[in-house]
């Protein structure tokens, strides 16, 4: 895995944004976007993977989604054990940490709630919430996340697609807006377009929303 500094802001929140590998011109998409929407005070890290179906998957799983081998635990615990203690040793122990993620990366963002306490919250933009079991795993843990900033977008075309498994994404994504709305401050925002429309605009929209 590969840290990079995209944004610094001291006195702000921290987001850690997870990205996947040849991202080419990802972050420096993010900082114009940033600043076409006047958004200053935050701090970015991005947090590189070198295998995206492997290292953002919570279990292993092969559907018609791909073939996914749920190492998502390993980066979990980098997250965890590295990362948060490093920012807190940098920016101090009462500083904010948020957790980004755009696709399979969405969806390991929600899934770092329940499992790293430190967290205060995610943004999970077209969030692949299509992940076989994902919704059982949320409502069997549902009370271990309380009182998070959770912000979850979708493209309004997601849904419209002849894999059956990918098409359940609408109403899977606000089946699980109800279930994290009781106890957390949660925003569901549908934008124009497919899957892959304009994300960097989109990953903006949600650090507006979180900090």
């Amino acid at each position: 895995m590969k840290e990079y500094l995209v944004k610094e802001t001291v006195g702000s929140p921290v987001i850690i944004w997870g990205m996947y590998p040849h991202s080419g011109n990802e972050k420096e998409n993010l900082i114009t976007r940033l600043e076409e929407l006047y958004i200053t005070n935050c701090t970015i890290i991005a947090l590189e993977v070198e295998d995206w179906n492997a290292e953002f998957s919570p279990w292993k799983t092969e559907c018609e989604g791909g073939d996914f081998a749920g190492n998502g635990i390993h980066t979990i615990n980098y997250i965890r054990d590295y990362m948060i203690k490093k920012i807190k040793q940098k920016y101090g122990n009462e500083v904010k940490i948020y957790f980004m993620g755009y696709s399979l990366a969405g969806l390991f963002a929600i899934w770092s709630l329940f499992l790293i306490d430190e967290l205060d919250g995610a943004a999970s933009c077209s969030g692949s919430v299509w992940f076989p079991d994902f919704l059982n795993y949320v409502t069997e843990n549902i009370d271990k996340i309380h009182s998070k900033k959770i912000y979850l977008s979708l493209g309004g075309k997601e849904n419209n697609t002849e894999n059956k498994l990918l098409s359940t994404v609408l109403d899977n994504t606000r089946k699980l807006k109800t279930y994290l709305e009781e106890r957390n401050n949660v925003f569901f925002e549908i934008n124009r377009g497919g899957h892959f429309a304009d994300s960097g605009k989109r990953l903006a929209k949600a650090i507006r929303w979180i900090v």
